[in-house]
């Protein structure tokens, strides 16, 4: 008999062991799914930002407050010969 409960025992704590293990593993999981979330929330928020940037600056450019490049002129003998 006391070589059952021996092993009762040590059967128990390797058991204990591994539910721990599983606990931190479960913890680390948990830990990296957060951090994962707030870099896709900063991601999301940077790409939100830029875009509402972008809107402004081709929206600024069609209002025609920013000159436009100019067509370029024909040369100065073309005009004489007119």
């Amino acid at each position: 008999m006391p070589d059952a409960i021996a092993h009762a025992t040590k059967s128990q704590s390797a058991h204990a062991g591994e539910v721990a293990l599983m606990q931190r593993l479960i913890e680390t999981q948990a830990a990296t799914i957060a951090d994962l979330r707030a870099r896709l929330d900063r991601e999301a928020e940077e790409r939100r930002r830029l875009s509402e940037r972008l809107t402004g600056l081709l929206t600024h450019r069609r209002a025609g407050s920013v000159p436009s490049i100019p067509a370029p002129r024909a040369p100065w003998w073309r005009r004489w010969m007119r």
